[in-house]
């Protein structure tokens, strides 16, 4: 009796796993991109301010998270590095962290993005009018990261583990810096800009053409702002002082 129970039990685990593995399979047909890849033929370099905050993370984590997402723009021909790295202690409540991550202001007039969200933001990178990473602790919030909020010049971003198993941080460094480019998020297909868990699972670096080319336009709109400083064929981000 007791080994009949144990194989019943290694027939249920066995089904379990079979199962699993076969949604995973059907995910990956239903939702693989049908459209081509995207491409790019101008370079760009986007150089990183990064703040860490409250010792969330250390900078040997940053730089490998940093790398993961370069490759991952790599492929668009556009290349994210860090310029600088600071550590910050800053008293920031629960409230406010939520806050950071939840608010969905894009318009630049918008009150609150004066009144309190780039207070915050100031206050952690000290006015700088730099592209800046942002890594802090999201609260209670159900978002890891913002990519687009206010003057669209930030990114935020909290670590993104899957029960210690999965860092997805790099990945969701890449899919906010998306959205710092001007994407939108998508659902239903692998994508970058895809954050489904299960998706996110996938790690699908995919963009279509449509996609890059509204990151190249808004890459062309920073150099017409002067946030960007053509040099032969490579485009820089330039910070710059009020």
């Amino acid at each position: 009796m007791k080994k009949r129970t144990i194989n019943l039990v290694l027939i249920f685990i066995l089904l379990f796993i079979f199962v699993l593995i076969l949604e995973f399979f059907l995910l990956y047909i239903f939702t693989h991109p049908s459209q081509e890849k995207g491409v790019n033929n101008k370079s760009h370099e986007l150089n990183f301010e990064v703040y860490i905050i409250n010792n969330l993370t250390t900078s040997e984590k940053v730089y490998a998270y940093f790398e993961e997402s370069n490759k991952i723009w790599n492929q668009y021909n556009i290349s994210t590095r860090i310029k600088s790295i600071k550590n910050v202690n800053l008293n920031l409540s629960e409230e406010e962290k939520s806050f950071l991550f939840n608010y969905l202001a894009y318009e630049e007039n918008d009150s609150e993005c004066d009144t309190k969200y780039m207070p915050i933001i100031d206050n952690i990178t000290n006015k700088s009018n730099n592209l800046r990473g942002i890594f802090v602790d999201r609260g209670s919030s159900d978002n890891a990261g913002r990519g687009c909020v206010c003057n669209c010049s930030f990114v935020l971003v909290d670590v993104d583990k899957l029960l210690s198993l999965m860092d997805f941080t790099g990945l969701n460094l890449a899919h906010e810096t998306g959205h710092l480019l001007g994407l939108l998020d998508i659902y239903g297909k692998q994508n970058l800009m895809n954050h489904h868990l299960l998706m996110k699972s996938l790690k699908s670096h995919f963009l279509n053409q449509e996609q890059v080319n509204i990151v190249q336009n808004r890459l062309n709109d920073m150099l017409e702002e002067g946030l960007l400083l053509k040099i032969s064929n490579i485009s820089f981000y330039n910070g710059f002082n009020q």
